[in-house]
């Protein structure tokens, strides 16, 4: 043999491994010990029965509701779903306004 190579037996998975002086041990990737550990019941969340829209928290293009269990959820939608319509109807002049009585 020449140069720097060592001689030992080229190393397989299937047969003994063979170090030669000062060879590091082969890399073996760490596995860690799993544990079984629970975090507790899992919250219910939104529920359309007990959960309350809080008026406040929402505006034109969201609803924010709290839960029974005191999270919140939030509704977000494209458009307006949340607006205050105001109709106005003919007098009798035939100009459009607000009527005096409804």
């Amino acid at each position: 043999m020449d140069g720097h190579y060592v001689g030992a037996a080229k190393a397989r998975d299937s047969e003994s491994k063979v170090k030669a002086p000062g060879e590091v041990s082969r890399y073996e990737a760490f596995t860690p010990e799993v544990k079984s550990k629970s975090t507790g019941p899992a919250r219910k969340g939104f529920d359309a029965a007990t959960s309350k829209r809080v008026a406040s928290m929402s505006n034109a293009k969201a609803d924010v509701f709290q839960n029974a269990d005191g999270s919140y959820t939030g509704r977000i939608y494209k458009d307006p779903v949340n607006f205050n319509q105001t109709w106005v109807l003919p007098n009798p002049a035939g100009m459009f306004g607000f009527p005096d009585e409804l």
